[in-house]
């Protein structure tokens, strides 16, 4: 069963991802609403993906991603924010743009528990 990371300030949206990634039958961490939150998660919680807004109460997540990367766990970022304004050295990295349909993050969650074909 996967397990997702859910960052994201806004308590409405952290509130319909976590439905969203729980109906499409993976669990749950966060969500962390704070970027110190969302850094001692990501730095200490088995996962095996991450949603991530960009800005966190005004903070960027640039350090956030920079520990996901380090880590080695796939991220993608959810944000009202184009990818032009995408972290500094992250700007390749999936970006849903809000607002997303919950078909949108369900074909997302889909591709991360396929299981790997060897």
């Amino acid at each position: 069963m996967a397990r997702v990371l859910i960052i994201e300030d806004e308590v409405l949206v952290a509130m319909e991802l976590c439905a969203i990634v729980e109906e499409s039958g993976a669990v749950v961490h966060g969500p962390a609403h704070t970027l110190e939150m969302a850094m001692g998660l990501a730095q200490s919680e088995d996962i095996d993906y991450a949603l991530v807004d960009i800005n966190l109460g005004g903070d960027r997540v640039t350090p956030i991603a920079a520990i996901l990367r380090e880590r080695g766990i796939p991220f993608t970022f959810v944000s009202a924010y184009s990818r032009p304004q995408l972290p500094d050295g992250f700007g390749e990295e999936p970006l849903i743009e809000k607002p997303f349909s919950a078909a949108i993050i369900q074909k997302l969650m889909k591709s991360i528990m396929r299981p790997a074909v060897c």
